[in-house]
């Protein structure tokens, strides 16, 4: 049987061993380049639904808008590599008859899907966001993919 050897160039081998070796440092930027694209329009659409269209006069002192912010660029579960937009809890200010704490996740997802119990309807925040900006994104996160990349 008859073998045979493909060797690759050595330039395009020393640029594989380098890619390698700042691999975590390139994800770290490209990730946190996604992120901090999304994050402001995030936060702009949920300070447009909190408090808005109520029954009743709002409450709302914005700490649960506040809250929404940025993970660390971590591995997940599944030995993936992602960053994370949400709440940072818990809250500030508890009402003093609250049964159970206060959180502004809790907030936030009754204000995002609704509430039968007291006819709140839902308003969603996350959902358009994510299918308004996910291909400019994606693209500004490949863009800056190639970037890092090609100065290496």
């Amino acid at each position: 049987m008859a073998r045979g050897k493909a060797l690759l160039p050595h330039d395009f081998m020393r640029k594989l061993e380098r890619i390698d070796k700042d691999i975590n440092g390139i994800t770290q930027k490209v990730l946190n380049q996604g992120a901090d694209f999304v994050l402001p329009k995030l936060k702009a659409k949920a300070r447009s639904v909190v408090g808005k269209g109520t029954k009743y006069p709002s409450r709302s002192t914005g700490e649960a808008v506040d809250s929404i912010g940025k993970s660390p660029v971590k591995k997940n579960r599944r030995k993936g590599i992602d960053v994370k937009l949400g709440v940072a809890d818990p809250r500030k200010r508890q009402p003093k008859n609250a049964r159970l704490p206060l959180t502004n996740a809790m907030l936030l997802n009754i204000i995002e899907y609704g509430k039968k119990e007291v006819d709140q309807d839902a308003k969603p925040i996350i959902r358009p966001i994510e299918t308004q900006y996910k291909d400019q994104t994606l693209s500004l996160m490949a863009r800056e993919l190639d970037k890092e990349v090609g100065d290496i």
